[in-house]
């Protein structure tokens, strides 16, 4: 039978106009979840954003500071070698005293 009654045809709009509003309310749960996610994915960009500046700025003081190292380190050398050379050159001044003052007791 496809015959409806008035009180049918009432209670099936009354059915669907439930539906339609359920989904809408779904819906609009939804859309609020997304523009939760998306104010949490805005936040997160930011924040690698930031982390990415302090990764910047720590990597250059590590090269100035690996700079700087190497300067610290080619110093060091250089003042070594000026104290190996004044050492050797007191220890040859020490040898030829020695021998000196050697003669003049011998003598």
């Amino acid at each position: 039978k496809l015959h409806l009654d008035l009180a049918d045809c009432n209670q099936l709009r009354y059915l669907k106009s439930k539906e339609v509003t359920a989904l809408s309310s779904s819906r609009d749960y939804w859309e609020q979840k997304c523009a939760e996610l998306s104010a949490k994915n805005r936040d997160l960009e930011d924040i690698v954003k930031y982390n990415r500046r302090l990764v910047g700025k720590h990597e250059s003081k590590i090269s100035s500071l690996e700079i700087e190292k190497l300067q610290l380190i080619e110093k060091f050398n250089v003042e070594k070698k000026d104290l190996q050379h004044e050492y050797q050159q007191l220890q040859s001044r020490n040898m030829q005293d020695f021998k000196i003052r050697k003669e003049e007791v011998n003598n």
